[in-house]
């Protein structure tokens, strides 16, 4: 499974499928907790997504335009 990222953030999904155009594999619920999550595929393209995200604080209660 190291070759995919399980992800949890709805704002995050949202923004690596319409603001950076990656699909995602499937989305499912944990059997373990209950949560949604969209599994996407590890690429250098994902990771730079998900540093884009943190570095301007997308994570944080802000918008995305």
């Amino acid at each position: 499974m190291k070759n995919y990222f399980f992800c949890y953030d709805q704002r995050l999904a949202d923004f690596l499928r319409y603001e950076k155009n990656i699909t995602y594999i499937t989305k499912a619920r944990s059997v373990k907790n209950g949560f949604i999550f969209y599994l996407f595929e590890k690429s250098e393209s994902l990771q730079n997504s998900i540093d884009e995200w943190l570095k301007n604080g997308y994570n944080k209660d802000q918008k995305i335009n």
